[in-house]
């Protein structure tokens, strides 16, 4: 039985981190749908550079987004990106938030997870008037617990809330859930529940848990495919993380956005799926 405590180590699930092979076409493609992009931003002593699409649906102490993530340097990519940031574009670590890096990473340990100690990240994003902001963070690099995942604790997180960088033209609103499938859904959602410190829950074919009020849905591929009519043997590996949901004021405007850039929009509850041939391997969910 987990034993959750009265103060999860746990914010949210703060983000979703998804490798693209070219960041800037990966912006486009999020621009022409409606978004608004923050700044690019590297951190040269990792070789790396992104992008986010920053919503404004967080919880006190957290972020809300996607982040398009390339890499700028191979030689520089920290041990545990390597694998990440190659292969396959898709979503390929979803990332926690916590007050405490360094209690989160304790309490990773007791889950007998392998993570390295969190270290320390200051980044620049260069803003339109030539001034700058620098987002700092510690991080816990990714690892696996069936998933890959990692963690961080902001200590300027309002950079990543400014209302001009978390409001999008096509009216979407925040990261819903992340979209993953296993062979064994029960196994993997009692794995996270004892990371995430919550229950777990069954909903719509899938089991959900939770935390900050952004959802990770576990599907067997079978309801994955009777739900999304998605083939769940195209990850490589099982599990895996197919994708994620979207949380907008009018889906109809997002799906306008979407017919006017080439995609196709197609209709579920409340809202409507693009394919992940067209989103950067990722299925992309949209409902209010």
């Amino acid at each position: 039985m987990t034993t959750q405590s009265a103060v999860p180590v746990i914010t949210a699930i703060d983000h979703l981190l998804t490798y693209v092979a070219d960041g800037a076409a990966a912006a486009d493609t999020f621009r022409r749908l409606g978004f608004t992009l923050s700044p690019v931003s590297r951190i040269e002593s990792m070789g790396i550079t992104n992008q986010m699409v920053l919503f404004q649906d967080a919880v006190p102490g957290a972020a809300n987004f996607i982040e398009l993530m390339s890499v700028s340097d191979p030689d520089r990519l920290p041990p545990p990106m390597v694998a990440l940031l190659g292969g396959e574009e898709r979503a390929k670590s979803m990332v926690l938030s916590t007050a405490d890096a360094f209690g989160c990473h304790t309490h990773l340990a007791a889950q007998q997870l392998p993570f390295a100690a969190p270290v320390h990240v200051r980044r620049e994003w260069k803003l339109d008037d030539g001034t700058s902001v620098h987002p700092e963070f510690d991080v816990i690099l990714p690892a696996t617990a069936g998933l890959t995942f990692n963690a961080c604790r902001y200590y300027n997180v309002e950079h990543y809330r400014r209302p001009d960088w978390t409001a999008h033209p096509n009216t979407v609103t925040g990261l819903d859930a992340v979209l993953a499938v296993a062979p064994d859904p029960g196994a993997l959602a009692a794995r996270f529940a004892g990371i995430l410190q919550c229950p777990v829950r069954q909903q719509d074919g899938c089991l959900v848990v939770e935390a900050g009020g952004v959802a990770l849905d576990i599907y067997g591929p079978e309801a994955l495919a009777a739900r999304y009519g998605l083939d769940a043997a195209a990850p490589a590996e099982l599990p895996a993380y197919v994708g994620y949901r979207l949380r907008a004021r009018d889906p109809a405007v997002v799906a306008g956005f979407a017919s006017r850039a080439g995609m196709t929009p197609s209709p579920v509850k409340a809202g409507f799926t693009l394919p992940p041939a067209q989103m950067f391997g990722n299925l992309v969910e949209v409902t209010t």
